[in-house]
């Protein structure tokens, strides 16, 4: 009976011995892992740094072509182009009489001969061009004739936009309305004023380049219209040139 089971023996203690040879086998040794999958472990964490980074990126440069194309569809406020403010801004308009402009806050404005919204009255300018007249105080002459009679106080002159009337100015207050209204223009990149159509035109420009190169008497008066609407299509009323 001995004889027969120690081969049986024999292979038992073998494997236990194959077995404790591997249970005691160093830690580096059973778990180490080829070069490849070491380098693959260690780009890792690199590539976590990195994707955020790439998704902020790609974020922003997305951001950056919407805004663009936001910017060409909708183009930014400008005074230059009264198209691209917002409705009821672009428009020198005070209404059919003086007491729907007074609803609208408009005022009499001197230097444009018309009823304006405060959106589009250069009031410095204005006040500017109110002391630059020929009277001994600075201040201008109007009348209620040609003949140059009667004269006519600015609340009277403002009263006229309620019947489209006029008043009568010399052709020096015309040359300086005109020379104003240079400066008017020009003034807008910083006041931000809207130019009534009235003015806002090579017409205007024309009309003020004959006045100032004529050599004819300058205290000649003129008719000058007074308007509640200087956006209407008929508010380019000019005075006559001679």
């Amino acid at each position: 009976m001995s004889k027969s089971s120690d081969p049986f023996l024999s292979d038992v203690s073998s494997a236990s011995d194959s077995d404790l040879e591997h249970s005691h086998a160093p830690p580096n040794v059973r778990k180490t892992k080829s070069p490849r999958k070491r380098q693959r472990q260690q780009r890792h964490p690199l590539t976590a740094a990195i994707l955020p980074v790439c998704c902020i990126i790609t974020g922003w440069i997305l951001g950056i072509a919407t805004l663009y194309a936001f910017k060409l569809l909708v183009p930014e406020p400008d005074v230059f182009h009264p198209e691209t403010l917002a409705r009821g801004t672009n428009l020198c308009d005070c209404g059919a009489n003086i007491e729907e402009a007074l609803r609208r806050e408009c005022v009499y404005d001197t230097l444009s001969t018309s009823w304006l919204p405060p959106y589009c009255r250069d009031a410095e300018l204005t006040a500017k061009f109110d002391k630059s007249g020929d009277g001994p105080n600075g201040e201008w002459s109007y009348f209620a004739d040609q003949q140059g009679i009667r004269r006519l106080s600015v609340e009277e002159i403002a009263a006229l936009g309620d019947t489209g009337g006029h008043f009568w100015a010399s052709r020096y207050w015309h040359r300086a309305h005109c020379l104003f209204y240079w400066q008017k223009q020009f003034r807008q990149r910083d006041t931000k004023v809207v130019m009534e159509q009235r003015f806002d035109g090579l017409p205007h420009v024309e009309h003020c380049s004959r006045l100032l190169l004529r050599t004819t008497d300058l205290s000649l008066l003129m008719p000058v219209p007074v308007l509640m609407n200087s956006s209407a299509a008929d508010a380019l009323r000019l005075s006559p040139e001679t």
